[in-house]
Protein backbone atom coordinates (compact mmCIF):
# COMPACT_ATOMS: atom_id res chain seq x y z
CA UNK A 1 0.00 0.00 0.00
CA UNK A 2 3.08 2.30 0.62
CA UNK A 3 4.69 1.54 -2.65
CA UNK A 4 1.43 2.54 -4.34
CA UNK A 5 0.87 5.42 -2.50
CA UNK A 6 4.31 7.02 -3.13
CA UNK A 7 3.74 6.02 -6.72
CA UNK A 8 0.21 7.79 -6.76
CA UNK A 9 2.49 10.94 -5.18
CA UNK A 10 4.84 10.75 -7.26
CA UNK A 11 2.79 10.87 -10.21
CA UNK A 12 0.62 13.71 -8.95
CA UNK A 13 4.01 16.08 -8.60
CA UNK A 14 4.72 15.62 -12.64
CA UNK A 15 0.92 16.22 -13.69
CA UNK A 16 -1.35 19.77 -13.91
CA UNK A 17 -4.31 18.80 -11.42
CA UNK A 18 -6.69 20.35 -14.56
CA UNK A 19 -5.53 19.20 -17.50
CA UNK A 20 -3.69 15.53 -16.66
CA UNK A 21 -1.12 17.09 -18.97
CA UNK A 22 2.73 17.15 -17.69
CA UNK A 23 2.77 19.55 -15.34
CA UNK A 24 5.70 22.73 -16.95
CA UNK A 25 8.70 21.53 -14.00
CA UNK A 26 8.14 17.45 -15.43
CA UNK A 27 8.19 18.81 -18.99
CA UNK A 28 11.25 20.73 -18.67
CA UNK A 29 13.16 17.98 -16.61
CA UNK A 30 12.01 15.32 -19.54
CA UNK A 31 12.38 17.62 -22.04
CA UNK A 32 15.75 18.33 -21.04
CA UNK A 33 16.74 14.53 -21.44
CA UNK A 34 14.82 14.27 -24.63
CA UNK A 35 16.78 17.17 -25.77
CA UNK A 36 19.94 16.09 -24.32
CA UNK A 37 19.63 12.95 -26.14
CA UNK A 38 18.17 13.79 -29.70
CA UNK A 39 21.49 16.55 -29.67
CA UNK A 40 24.09 13.63 -28.65
CA UNK A 41 22.48 11.06 -31.04
CA UNK A 42 21.84 13.80 -33.84
CA UNK A 43 18.14 13.41 -34.01
CA UNK A 44 15.54 15.77 -35.01
CA UNK A 45 13.20 17.41 -32.42
CA UNK A 46 10.12 19.31 -32.95
CA UNK A 47 8.86 21.95 -30.00
CA UNK A 48 5.05 22.72 -31.19
CA UNK A 49 3.41 25.57 -28.86
CA UNK A 50 -0.08 25.89 -28.51
CA UNK A 51 -1.89 28.80 -26.95
CA UNK A 52 -5.34 29.79 -26.60
CA UNK A 53 -6.54 33.00 -27.78
CA UNK A 54 -7.73 35.32 -25.59
CA UNK A 55 -7.65 32.86 -22.49
CA UNK A 56 -8.26 36.05 -20.34
CA UNK A 57 -11.17 37.53 -22.27
CA UNK A 58 -13.05 33.60 -22.20
CA UNK A 59 -12.37 33.53 -18.54
CA UNK A 60 -13.68 36.89 -18.37
CA UNK A 61 -16.61 36.77 -20.79
CA UNK A 62 -18.05 33.06 -19.85
CA UNK A 63 -16.51 32.34 -16.31
CA UNK A 64 -13.60 29.90 -14.94
CA UNK A 65 -15.47 27.17 -15.20
CA UNK A 66 -15.84 27.49 -18.89
CA UNK A 67 -12.14 28.33 -19.44
CA UNK A 68 -11.44 25.72 -17.28
CA UNK A 69 -13.89 22.96 -19.92
CA UNK A 70 -11.87 25.09 -23.04
CA UNK A 71 -8.62 23.82 -21.34
CA UNK A 72 -9.73 20.14 -20.56
CA UNK A 73 -11.09 19.76 -24.27
CA UNK A 74 -7.67 21.25 -25.90
CA UNK A 75 -5.51 18.97 -23.36
CA UNK A 76 -7.44 16.02 -24.55
CA UNK A 77 -7.21 16.91 -28.37
CA UNK A 78 -3.44 17.25 -27.61
CA UNK A 79 -3.17 13.98 -25.89
CA UNK A 80 -4.96 12.35 -28.65
CA UNK A 81 -2.59 12.95 -31.59
CA UNK A 82 0.38 12.00 -29.34
CA UNK A 83 2.97 9.15 -30.15
CA UNK A 84 5.00 7.08 -27.53
CA UNK A 85 7.62 8.90 -26.45
CA UNK A 86 5.79 11.96 -27.21
CA UNK A 87 5.09 14.74 -24.19
CA UNK A 88 3.04 17.68 -23.82
CA UNK A 89 2.41 19.73 -20.83
CA UNK A 90 0.79 22.90 -19.60
CA UNK A 91 2.95 25.65 -19.85
CA UNK A 92 0.68 28.42 -18.27
CA UNK A 93 -2.55 29.51 -18.18
CA UNK A 94 -3.68 28.86 -21.81
CA UNK A 95 -0.44 27.73 -23.27
CA UNK A 96 0.60 24.59 -24.01
CA UNK A 97 3.75 23.21 -25.56
CA UNK A 98 4.52 19.66 -27.05
CA UNK A 99 7.78 17.76 -27.43
CA UNK A 100 7.88 15.30 -30.62
CA UNK A 101 11.40 13.63 -30.39
CA UNK A 102 12.46 12.05 -33.83
CA UNK A 103 10.44 14.40 -35.45
CA UNK A 104 11.46 15.87 -38.98
CA UNK A 105 9.50 19.75 -40.08
CA UNK A 106 7.33 17.30 -42.16
CA UNK A 107 5.88 15.11 -39.52
CA UNK A 108 5.81 18.58 -36.71
CA UNK A 109 3.74 20.34 -39.75
CA UNK A 110 1.10 17.43 -39.99
CA UNK A 111 0.46 17.23 -36.21
CA UNK A 112 0.06 21.10 -36.45
CA UNK A 113 -2.80 20.43 -38.79
CA UNK A 114 -4.36 17.83 -37.24
CA UNK A 115 -4.53 19.63 -34.14
CA UNK A 116 -5.87 22.81 -35.74
CA UNK A 117 -8.73 20.47 -37.28
CA UNK A 118 -9.75 18.82 -34.17
CA UNK A 119 -9.90 22.84 -32.78
CA UNK A 120 -11.54 24.25 -35.50
CA UNK A 121 -14.23 21.39 -34.79
CA UNK A 122 -14.50 21.63 -31.30
CA UNK A 123 -17.84 22.29 -29.87
CA UNK A 124 -19.30 23.58 -26.68
CA UNK A 125 -23.37 23.31 -26.62
CA UNK A 126 -23.70 25.37 -23.61
CA UNK A 127 -22.22 28.09 -25.54
CA UNK A 128 -22.51 27.23 -28.90
CA UNK A 129 -21.58 30.57 -30.64
CA UNK A 130 -18.01 29.97 -28.75
CA UNK A 131 -15.09 29.61 -31.02
CA UNK A 132 -11.96 28.26 -30.10
CA UNK A 133 -9.22 29.71 -31.46
CA UNK A 134 -5.59 28.51 -30.77
CA UNK A 135 -2.04 30.16 -32.02
CA UNK A 136 0.62 27.76 -32.71
CA UNK A 137 3.77 28.21 -33.25
CA UNK A 138 6.59 25.48 -33.93
CA UNK A 139 10.46 25.03 -33.84
CA UNK A 140 12.34 21.81 -35.68
CA UNK A 141 15.59 20.91 -35.90
CA UNK A 142 18.37 18.76 -34.52
CA UNK A 143 18.97 20.51 -30.46
CA UNK A 144 22.25 22.32 -30.00
CA UNK A 145 23.21 23.36 -33.38
CA UNK A 146 22.32 26.38 -32.48
CA UNK A 147 19.53 26.77 -29.79
CA UNK A 148 21.38 25.90 -26.61
CA UNK A 149 18.47 24.39 -24.64
CA UNK A 150 15.07 23.30 -24.55
CA UNK A 151 13.66 26.34 -22.29
CA UNK A 152 15.27 28.81 -25.43
CA UNK A 153 12.34 28.11 -28.32
CA UNK A 154 9.53 28.49 -25.22
CA UNK A 155 10.71 31.35 -24.03
CA UNK A 156 11.10 33.60 -27.31
CA UNK A 157 9.41 31.39 -29.76
CA UNK A 158 10.04 34.31 -32.24
CA UNK A 159 13.50 33.67 -32.50
CA UNK A 160 13.18 29.91 -33.33
CA UNK A 161 10.00 29.81 -35.58
CA UNK A 162 10.05 33.08 -37.25
CA UNK A 163 6.72 33.89 -36.20
CA UNK A 164 4.74 35.96 -39.03
CA UNK A 165 2.51 37.30 -36.97
CA UNK A 166 -0.48 36.19 -34.69
CA UNK A 167 -3.23 36.36 -37.47
CA UNK A 168 -1.12 34.11 -39.77
CA UNK A 169 -0.40 32.09 -36.97
CA UNK A 170 -3.78 31.64 -35.97
CA UNK A 171 -5.24 30.14 -39.26
CA UNK A 172 -1.99 28.94 -41.18
CA UNK A 173 -0.24 25.90 -40.02
CA UNK A 174 1.98 27.26 -42.99
CA UNK A 175 5.53 26.29 -42.65
CA UNK A 176 8.02 25.02 -40.01
CA UNK A 177 11.20 26.66 -39.31
CA UNK A 178 14.50 25.05 -38.78
CA UNK A 179 15.65 25.39 -34.60
CA UNK A 180 18.33 28.07 -35.33
CA UNK A 181 18.57 31.39 -33.10
CA UNK A 182 17.55 34.34 -34.87
CA UNK A 183 17.90 32.65 -38.79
Amino acid sequence: IKENAEQHIAMLSKTDALTGLSNRQHFFEAGTAFFREQRDDGLPLALLIADVIDFKRINDMYGHNFGDQVLVRLSALLKAGLGGQDLAARHGAGEFVILLPQTERGAAAEVMKIIRRKVAESFFPQHAEFRLRVENACACGVPGESAASLEEPIIQPERYTRARGAAAAQYDVGETYPLRNGN
